[in-house]
């Protein structure tokens, strides 16, 4: 929850910027290309937690 809260949080600030930039404006384009980067980050996030759920680690024995 705190990867997908970030990276909603990192958009947010992503399309601000871009947006007081303007359309057209140069050197928008290395922004733009974040957005890709936060969605992969938020499925490997989501992929680590499934797996945790479907094959949960096992008990140490004490």
């Amino acid at each position: 929850m705190r990867t997908v809260i970030a990276a909603a949080l990192s958009a947010a600030v992503l399309a601000g910027l871009i947006a007081w930039g303007g359309p057209g404006t140069p050197g928008i384009e290395p922004l733009v290309a974040w957005f890709p980067v936060l969605g992969v980050v938020v499925a490997v996030e989501l992929l680590w937690a499934l797996g945790y759920t479907v094959w949960p680690k096992r008990a140490t024995p004490a």
